[in-house]
């Protein structure tokens, strides 16, 4: 049998395939494909490269594709845009399935919890009609914690577009379950990296009165290297941070604690929604156990506000945790 996971997420959709595991590249020479679309008159942009044009144009730019998986009309379609949500969504799908099904012939997805049997039966359908040969679904915080914390209370902490989601996992004596689970409806990635991008900019705008803001092209590159950014600030505490406009270079210090300070309040509902869940399961167990997903656990200063919380062990997950766990755990499941 060869098989391939896939984990579903539009923060990044992740494949991977073969022993040991591998992660595959899926959009371009990217390992990750992030859930935007950008419908033109001769197709539909998706992934890496409808990411890099979302602030050329923002209008005709989708990204709630995965988030409100549906079959509704679109209130407002972009000119040559799909119908609805479940359309576009094929269209992602479509394109990873191209780059990676030379790998396997059988599939497993991961998907997040707060999708419904809807939902689900919506992508089941969508990967038939790319021919998918799919073996079945598995939660992604089930399938990134193969791996259980005995006596301790366990958590599955990730970072979507449009939420965070908190899971907790009750630990039998053979097996994991999702017991409970809370989000941060309309506030996740997209939200964080708005914030960070307004900051820097204002950074700019003090510090050197160029506005990187003023010009889409400048604002795409920003939202660019962002990534690069928050990946840098994990390590260190400043960078320095330069753009050229005209011919003309600016530079600015960034620091985490600027991040940090200006995601506090989204930090601070994270912490409220595992308290919540803690006090509310956790009675029996004294220590508690949070696995981040790489999406979460690259967030600048969130550990640290994390490591505040009373007997509190936190575990950064691998990239592709889910997708790489599931594959050596298949043969156990029924």
């Amino acid at each position: 049998m060869s098989l391939i996971a896939i984990e579903l997420s539009d923060a990044g959709i992740i494949a991977a395939a073969g022993t040991p595991a591998r992660l595959l590249e899926l959009d371009g020479q990217a390992t990750e494909s992030p859930g935007y679309a950008l419908p033109q008159k001769d197709g539909v942009l998706v992934g890496k490269e409808a990411e890099g044009k979302a602030y050329l144009f923002p209008r005709q730019t989708l990204n709630r594709f995965w988030d409100q998986l549906d079959t509704e009309p679109l209130e407002q379609p972009a000119k040559y845009a799909p119908q609805n949500h479940a359309e576009i969504v094929y269209h992602h799908l479509a394109h990873i399935w191209q780059a990676i099904q030379k790998h396997g012939h059988e599939v497993v997805l991961m998907v997040p919890h707060f999708y419904d049997q809807q939902q689900l039966g919506l992508i089941l359908g969508i990967a038939q009609e790319l021919s998918m040969d799919v073996k079945g679904f598995v939660p992604t915080a089930l399938a990134a914690s193969s791996v259980g914390c005995p006596g301790k209370m366990l958590m599955h902490l990730d970072l979507y577009l449009h939420r965070i989601e908190v899971n907790y996992l009750k630990q039998g004596e053979e097996c994991l379950t999702i017991e409970d689970s809370a989000m941060t409806a309309g506030k996740g990635q997209i939200h964080l990296y708005r914030d960070w991008v307004e900051t820097i900019a204002q950074e700019f705008v003090g510090s050197t009165r160029f506005d990187p803001l003023h010009l889409a092209a400048s604002e795409q590159e920003l939202y660019d290297r962002l990534p690069d950014v928050l990946s840098h600030l994990r390590h260190n505490s400043a960078m320095v941070f330069d753009m050229i406009d005209a011919g003309t270079a600016y530079n600015i210090t960034l620091k985490t604690d600027l991040f940090a300070h200006k995601a506090q309040a989204i930090y601070e509902d994270i912490c409220r929604l595992v308290e919540g869940l803690r006090n509310k399961h956790g009675k029996k167990e004294p220590v508690l156990v949070l696995q981040l997903s790489h999406r979460i656990s690259r967030l600048p200063g969130f550990r640290e506000i994390l490591s505040t919380l009373e007997d509190t062990q936190i575990v950064e997950l691998d990239r592709g945790a889910a997708a790489s766990g599931v594959l050596e755990i298949w043969q156990q499941l029924s």
